[in-house]
């Protein structure tokens, strides 16, 4: 796998990769993560200097708010699972 590089986000780590002939966005909090793979096939042709910049402006708003609203049911339920 290799490392395309992270965007910048105040509470998330989000790295993206590629393997495979995917893009691997992975989203990271705490001890918990989310991962998207992306086949190239479904994406328009996009040069490799243009990667990191052109999942930056594909990670929508309401996107992160969904993706931060799945960490916080993760957590919840997680936390269950640890004291059950």
């Amino acid at each position: 796998m290799r490392v395309i590089g992270e965007i910048e986000h105040p509470r998330l780590r989000i790295s993206l990769f590629y393997w495979n002939d995917k893009y691997v966005l992975k989203m990271e909090k705490g001890n918990l993560e989310q991962v998207y793979k992306v086949s190239i096939l479904d994406l328009p042709p996009i040069a490799e200097a243009e990667n990191l910049a052109f999942f930056s402006k594909w990670i929508s708003p309401d996107f992160l708010k969904n993706i931060e609203a799945r960490f916080k049911e993760m957590e919840k339920e997680f936390q269950e699972l640890i004291d059950s």
